[in-house]
């Protein structure tokens, strides 16, 4: 081996855990992401704990889980070495339960920032309430400074007027399908959607029925046609990074399913939930008819689950149905939650995070790539899942295969409108729902021997 004059730079990532697992979890992600190479130096253990502040023990048992898991080797005289990731025999796939059907953030927010946030929210929110019940809609300051956050990053002009904060973006997918149409009604959205979607329709009494889309996006003459026969029809999208497929609508789609909305007095439910990870997207299809679409994001996707704070822009005549549905719901969003994101909005750390899951996005498309990419095409923007296309029968297989190697892909069903054998349907590989770098490693790794299983059977993907 030719070993590199290289130092490692010790630091932490201050997750919850024992100090020597903060430790131990950066030095195991620059070995996967290939900052450390085999051979490079980590620095003398009694240095490292100098440079941290730590005791000695607590770097020595960090060093010795990464001997322990095969990342690094000791030398005399040279001192520790990296060893790299050679295989996955290393690093000891135990065939636990991994889970891969749910689109979260692949990093959560660290203790220290979310604990600094809440602490700075409820000081706030004494001082300025006195923890009173706020609007039905959120408060005013919450939602101004909202929205002064998305044009700047954004570049949407967005009236605080118009924002109603809710419980994430499927809250507002209800309210927004609720008052757009009736129960029994069809409405319309992509064949392939969020499972979300398709189950929120379904509760409400409402009939989801797909519309013909290439890769640009639903095909205008297919929305033409509905809106044409049912005035006021509903039209539920996600044109940036669509789930499952990851289309992200042209500027002339999006333009031309605007002047069909505006032509027909059609409705369009606008989910723009995944732009902050493609910024250069097109601007929403809200920007081009604010007046027939209702535009939803929210801050589950790129802040925290745990938070459940959304937005939905709504036009004027439909404002006072959405907050009778707020109120009839459960009044208004807690406010700490809306507080909190907004310190972290206010003082930099969302943009900062935000930057960090593009990344970790791009890292692990890499290593799909890598393991997978004979099944998974290769997507050039930072996304929280790939795509890969076949039939709704292959897909139940191929899933149910996977089951068996104990890891959990998105049920084929949850997100196809047609449902018949042949109908258009595939796998749905979510990024983020394993947080653990390793663990995913090994998904990876399992259903790479899935996927050859699949085609041995006969199974093809295409």
């Amino acid at each position: 081996m030719k070993y590199n004059m290289k130092h490692w730079t010790p630091r932490l990532d201050n997750l919850p855990g024992p100090l020597h697992q903060q430790l131990f979890r950066p030095l195991q992600q620059d070995i996967f992401d290939n900052i450390l190479k085999p051979g490079d130096i980590l620095p003398p253990q009694r240095k490292a704990a100098q440079a941290l502040g730590l005791s000695l023990g607590t770097v020595s048992k960090a060093y010795q889980q990464a001997f322990n898991c095969g990342l690094v080797e000791a030398h005399v005289g040279r001192g520790t070495l990296v060893s790299g990731i050679r295989d996955a025999e290393i690093l000891r796939d135990d065939g636990s339960l991994i889970n891969l059907q749910t689109n979260l953030p692949p990093l959560p927010l660290t203790r220290s920032v979310l604990l600094d946030a809440s602490q700075k929210a409820a000081r706030t929110l004494y001082r300025d309430t006195g923890m009173h019940y706020p609007p039905v809609a959120g408060l005013f300051r919450h939602r101004d400074i909202i929205s002064s956050w998305m044009t700047d990053i954004y570049g949407l002009i967005i009236d605080p007027g118009q924002i109603s904060l809710t419980l994430g973006a499927l809250q507002g997918l209800s309210l927004a399908i609720a008052a757009t149409s009736k129960v029994g009604q069809k409405i319309y959205g992509e064949p392939i959607t969020f499972a979300g979607i398709k189950a929120t329709a379904h509760y409400l009494g409402r009939r989801l029925c797909p519309l013909a889309m290439d890769k640009e996006g639903i095909l205008p003459e297919a929305f033409e046609q509905v809106a044409r026969e049912r005035p006021g029809v509903t039209l539920v999208t996600v044109p940036t990074l669509q789930n499952p497929t990851n289309i992200t609508y042209t500027e002339q789609r999006r333009e031309q399913l605007a002047a069909i909305a505006q032509k027909y007095n059609a409705w369009i439910i606008e989910s723009d939930i995944y732009r902050f990870l493609a910024p250069d997207a097109p601007v929403p299809i809200h920007t081009l008819a604010p007046d027939r679409t209702l535009y939803i994001n929210s801050f589950s996707k790129c802040l925290s689950p745990d938070l459940r704070v959304g937005l939905m822009i709504t036009p004027e005549p439909l404002l006072g149905k959405i907050q009778q549905g707020l109120q009839a719901g459960g009044w208004s969003i807690p406010p700490l939650s809306a507080e909190i994101i907004c310190q972290l909005l206010q003082n930099g750390e969302a943009d900062r995070y935000m930057d960090r899951l593009r990344q970790e996005s791009l890292k692990r498309m890499t290593l799909v790539n890598e393991h997978l990419g004979e099944f998974f095409p290769n997507q050039s923007k930072a996304t929280y899942h790939m795509w890969m296309e076949c039939t709704l029968q292959r897909a139940e297989i191929l899933t149910n295969l996977a089951r068996e190697q104990n890891i959990l892909l998105t049920p084929p069903r949850a997100i196809t409108l047609e449902e018949g054998p042949t109908s258009p349907s595939g796998i749905r590989l979510c990024l983020g729902s394993e947080q653990r770098r390793q663990h995913f490693y090994f998904a990876l790794k399992r259903l790479k021997q899935v996927f050859a299983e699949g085609q041995d059977k006969g199974f093809g993907i295409i």
